[in-house]
């Protein structure tokens, strides 16, 4: 499993590394997946449906109710392609919309 130990945070010494970018899904509920790039953030829900992305700026609207979608298209279409490339089929929690999402982009 890769990470990031957050010893350093507990114990107060050394540096903590950062992440890249955080990515996770929640399959309940038509299935949902995000990932949060420094300020940015992109969700995607009812991928079962049309899985719309909305993308949120978080330190100027960490309520995350002005979705900047239409207005960075760039940046939409780069956050998808990294939750695509780094997702992992797993037998555990098949889901047919996000291999289909994997296949498409």
């Amino acid at each position: 499993m890769q990470g990031i130990s957050y010893l350093p945070s507990i114990t107060g010494k050394g540096s903590q590394g950062r992440h890249r970018f955080l990515y996770w899904e929640f399959h309940p509920l038509g299935t949902r997946r995000a990932i949060r790039q420094g300020d940015w953030k992109l969700v995607q829900y009812n991928l079962h449906q049309d899985g719309q992305a909305e993308l949120y700026h978080l330190e100027r609207d960490p309520e995350e109710t002005n979705n900047l979608a239409s207005s960075h298209p760039d940046r939409v279409n780069a956050m998808i392609q990294l939750m695509n490339q780094h997702r992992q089929a797993s037998p555990i929690f098949p889901n047919k919309a996000l291999d289909t999402a994997m296949r498409d982009h």
